[in-house]
């Protein structure tokens, strides 16, 4: 009977690897699934909403991103990190993370407004709008979009800059609603 257990553990101790690799592949395919999810979902969304092809995609690249990096922590886990040191080290990253995000003096949280801008703001390329109140009131028209700032020409032809969390810490006004489908197409049409 003992050499069987033995025999039973010796098998095991053979197999474990191999159990580890498939999981691992069965990770890597739930990221390739979640992947195709998360790009048909933000590209139809972009599209209801009228977004730029660059925005979409700008987008869904920092969601994959960060999708890309739970999976990598879970593997991480698979492959035999101890529990204990492993959520003393995730906390301390998504501590630092929070934090790097939504400090409004930090560039990841121009990072990070740009996706909440994506998703529940009503500006768009276009757009005349407001920002801001009193004297620091800017006036303008949103020009482009980017990953750390938006764009605004003003009446008298000034670029400005504003970092996106702005848009999240000041009122904004939309004055006008003004449709650009994406900047690129005229682009292309002004060449012509």
């Amino acid at each position: 009977m003992s050499t069987l257990l033995e025999f039973l553990e010796r098998i095991y101790i053979l197999f474990q690897p191999l159990e580890k690799m498939f999981s691992s592949i069965l990770l890597i395919i739930a990221f390739l699934i979640v992947r195709k999810i998360l790009y048909i979902g933000i590209v139809r969304f972009g599209r209801k909403k009228l977004l730029s092809h660059e925005r979409i995609m700008r987008t869904e690249r920092f969601l994959v991103f960060f999708v890309g990096i739970m999976i990598f922590l879970i593997l991480l886990v698979v492959w035999g990190v101890k529990f204990k040191e492993f959520f003393l080290i995730i906390a301390a990253i998504f501590t630092i993370i929070g934090t790097a995000c939504f400090a409004s003096w930090s560039n990841l949280s121009n990072i990070s407004s740009g996706v909440i801008l994506f998703f529940y703001y009503s500006i768009k390329f276009g757009d005349r709008i407001s920002l801001g109140t009193g004297e620091e009131q800017i006036q303008g028209t949103i020009h482009n979009m980017k990953l750390f700032y938006v764009e605004i020409i003003t009446k008298d032809n000034e670029i400005i800059f504003c970092p996106n969390n702005t848009f999240l810490h000041e009122p904004i006004t939309i004055l006008k609603k003004k449709r650009i489908q994406d900047h690129s197409k005229n682009k292309k049409k002004e060449e012509l």
